[in-house]
């Protein structure tokens, strides 16, 4: 059953429109960790930083990371996502280990390192997120262990002329770099944040 789950939430990611993943509802703030549990998201990475360091998995333990995958020039779906991940770790309790958040670019071609390093300083992000690039191998090698589908399309209403679909789910991955949960684009901050809130080790 977790099996035929997980595909079904592959092949409905698989859009950088979210429409699709709006067809898996929310459960709500009282079920959403419990209707999500056993589904193991994530693992190693190898990629480069948003100073330019080389970075691993390894780099990010020790504390727990909220991952998301994205690109810089992203109009639709990653500024509003990364805005409501800054929002529900902000309504933390005091009580629990904050989660750095980690941005994943999909666009390895236009996201150098300073191309991220710039993105970040947007004030409604959340304060120490990470950018993350890398060559288009080292990128694709981390999408697959998040089961994140990206494709680059052309789009003429964009000043870059395409656009890249992908998957807008955000993961837990604790403080061992062990995934935890996940979230969807249609899970509210305060959901985000209740789930979070019993998920997240003790401060």
């Amino acid at each position: 059953m977790k099996r035929l789950f997980l595909s079904s939430l592959i092949l409905l990611t698989a859009c950088g429109n979210p429409g699709g993943e709006a067809k898996i509802q929310s459960a709500g703030s009282a079920d959403i960790c419990k209707s999500r549990e056993g589904v193991k998201l994530g693992g190693p990475i190898s990629l480069i930083d948003h100073t330019g360091k080389a970075v691993t998995q390894e780099d990010f333990k020790g504390k727990p990371s909220l991952v998301f995958f994205g690109f810089t020039l992203c109009n639709t779906v990653c500024p509003p996502n990364l805005a409501r991940i800054n929002l529900a770790v902000e309504m933390l309790p005091d009580t629990v280990v904050k989660p750095r958040t980690i941005f994943v670019s999909v666009d390895p071609g236009y996201d150098t390192p300073e191309t991220m390093a710039t993105y970040l300083t947007n004030n409604g992000f959340p304060k120490d997120m990470v950018g993350l690039t890398g060559t288009p191998e080292q990128v694709a090698a981390a999408a697959k262990q998040f089961k994140v589908f990206y494709s680059k399309v052309k789009d003429d209403s964009s000043a870059a002329g395409y656009q890249y679909n992908h998957g807008t789910f955000t993961y837990l991955m604790d403080e061992n770099w062990k995934p935890v949960i996940f979230f969807m684009h249609n899970d509210s901050p305060e959901e985000m944040a209740s789930c979070l809130a019993k998920k997240l080790p003790k401060s």
